[in-house]
């Protein structure tokens, strides 16, 4: 009896280290087998990422590619990227036409200024001249009675000046012979004075 317990007792420690290292192969097999899913995963990834890289990589140069086609479409239709310097040589442009109509807006300006003088002095002059007008004409119309009395007396006396002249070169004349001058100095003739 005590040799059946014994073997009892020995198969179940061999039944025991039995299933023991079966769970133990078992558990191998399966750290394998998750090892080497591991390790496919990684290929995989690896792999996956490879093909991605590369399909980033022709992504990638396919899109440079269309922005190298989109950019020098757009510089060969937009004169600024197709001509060198023209944007500058356009601004100098601006720059200088804008003096230029600064000079021409100062210049007109003083034109307006210059025309509106001159428009005042004309209205000045013009008015002026009116109320010179009106003077002399009320000048005209108040005076000219005594203007008309200061030129007979400057009359008559030039008048009785030249009656003078006359009749002294007359008793002269029937005197002397010689002509008298307008102040009354005797004159001889040249016919009297070759007879002398």
């Amino acid at each position: 009896m005590r040799a059946r317990v014994e073997a009892r007792a020995a198969a179940r420690v061999e039944d025991k280290r039995r299933q023991l290292e079966r769970v133990a192969r078992k558990k191998s097999l399966e750290r394998f087998a998750s090892e080497l899913k591991g390790r496919e995963l990684e290929l995989n990834a690896a792999d996956g990422s490879r093909v991605t890289y590369v399909a980033a990589v022709k992504l990638q140069s396919a899109v440079r590619g269309w922005l190298e086609r989109r950019r020098y479409e757009k510089k060969k239709s937009n004169p600024f990227e197709r001509i060198a310097g023209l944007r500058e040589l356009l601004d100098r442009g601006d720059r200088a036409f804008s003096a230029q109509e600064r000079v021409l807006l100062k210049a007109k300006d003083d034109w307006a200024a210059s025309e509106r003088r001159l428009t005042r002095m004309m209205l000045t002059n013009d008015d002026a001249i009116a109320a010179l007008r009106v003077a002399t004409e009320t000048l005209r119309l108040g005076d000219d009675a005594r203007a008309r009395n200061d030129c007979d007396a400057r009359w008559a006396k030039r008048r009785a000046l030249i009656d003078d002249i006359v009749r002294k070169q007359a008793l002269y004349t029937e005197h002397v012979g010689a002509d008298v001058d307008e102040n009354g100095t005797p004159t001889p003739t040249p016919t009297r004075a070759r007879r002398r």
